[in-house]
């Protein structure tokens, strides 16, 4: 965010975190989509547009003015879904990166 600052659409941030993953030669991967689950039958794919890292960690690069908890609860639906247990929002929207841990406690065997 130093090197940008605020004022680009999320996708400008979440390249340039890729960008930086790949320098650091920290190990990610780029999420398009989810894949929806109801009692074991596929609803279909949700776009996603998630930076997984590491294997341990998901990555949502957003720029919005107000980080709502409807963004925490979207996340936690994608952990869910991609059987992850942590993640973080990264707001770029402001003059300083704000960045929100989200956990959840178990993830579903089934869904």
């Amino acid at each position: 965010h130093f090197a940008l600052g605020p004022g680009f659409l999320h996708q400008v941030y979440r390249r340039a975190t890729m960008i930086e993953l790949h320098h650091q030669r920290i190990p990610y991967e780029y999420i398009k989509q989810v894949p929806i689950y109801y009692d074991q039958h596929h609803l279909g794919n949700q776009p996603a547009r998630l930076i997984a890292v590491d294997e341990k960690i998901l990555l949502a690069a957003i720029a919005v003015r107000e980080l709502d908890d409807s963004w925490r609860e979207m996340l936690k639906a994608r952990l869910r879904f991609l059987g992850y247990r942590l993640g973080f929002l990264a707001n770029f929207h402001g003059t300083t990166l704000q960045i929100v841990p989200v956990r959840i406690r178990s993830i579903p065997n089934s869904l």
